[in-house]
């Protein structure tokens, strides 16, 4: 994937007589748990267009030419799709199971998005936020990744038998404003306050983005961390969500670090 998206930019730069970057953020591909997550991720990825308000309701999706919604439908032929591991979930005959999966997709619509399909591995996997901050509470133990979608069990399994990694040592606050300090050559005690300095300010940004959004932890204890007030940590989360986005190298060299997050640690 990293050589086709590069030969791909180079290709449409040259062509548009343009430089940089061409796409925002790294390709990522997960392992899913078929059950009960690989249908509702199917429905959901295939609403995409819908949500983006790139065609106007179930018929204009029904024929859109880049997704694999109209491939299982039969409107449209996509040389690799695997189309009988879905529809075979909804019917042995191909007319029946074609129907069931468009009315499972259209009672899809009202659900909006979904909490438990986005977001990073733990907050993803435990079903959201809110169940992300009861196990939080509780201080329990939560096998995670970033990579996997599916439940604890699942996870550690998963990680067990591709030994795609070792499981580290959970890490909390002070541990994350260590190591994103490091990265950018900042003293982590400098975050502490209201210093004005830009880069401290994008810095503490950052931290304040990946603790809330990637590890779920409440806005009360970073406010007291960080000596800042909650005011300050609601705006702190959405400048770091534009900086996060925009900075790869971060996310490579921190995933080592967050992508296995096993429990909360204050």
């Amino acid at each position: 994937m990293q050589r086709l998206m590069t030969g791909y930019a180079v290709n449409f730069n040259f062509r548009h007589k343009r430089v940089g970057h061409l796409f925002q953020n790294r390709y990522k591909s997960i392992v899913v748990e078929e059950e009960p997550y690989l249908l509702e991720l199917v429905r959901y990825i295939h609403l995409n267009p819908l949500r983006a308000r790139l065609v106007a309701g179930m018929e204009g999706l029904d024929s859109y030419p880049w997704s694999g919604h109209a491939v299982l439908l039969g409107k449209r032929k996509q040389e690799g799709q695997d189309v009988e591991e879905i529809l075979g979930r909804f019917g042995d005959q191909a007319g029946r199971a074609r129907r069931r999966y468009r009315l499972f997709v259209e009672e899809g619509i009202e659900q909006g998005r979904r909490p438990e399909l986005q977001g990073g591995g733990l907050i993803r996997s435990l079903g959201g936020w809110e169940e992300a901050r009861k196990v939080r509470r509780k201080e329990d133990w939560v096998m995670s990744d970033a990579r996997i979608l599916g439940g604890g069990d699942f996870v550690s399994r998963v990680l067990k038998e591709t030994a795609v990694g070792e499981v580290k040592k959970p890490i909390g606050i002070l541990d994350l404003m260590k190591q994103v300090s490091e990265i950018k050559g900042i003293e982590s005690d400098s975050l502490r306050g209201g210093r004005k300095n830009p880069e401290i300010t994008r810095v503490r940004a950052l931290v304040v983005y990946i603790a809330v959004e990637k590890m779920g932890i409440r806005g009360m204890e970073l406010a007291k961390e960080l000596v800042l007030g909650q005011s300050a940590i609601s705006r702190l989360v959405k400048r770091g969500r534009d900086i996060y986005s925009q900075s790869g190298d971060l996310q490579e060299r921190l995933n080592l670090s967050i992508n296995h997050e096993v429990k909360y640690v204050p």
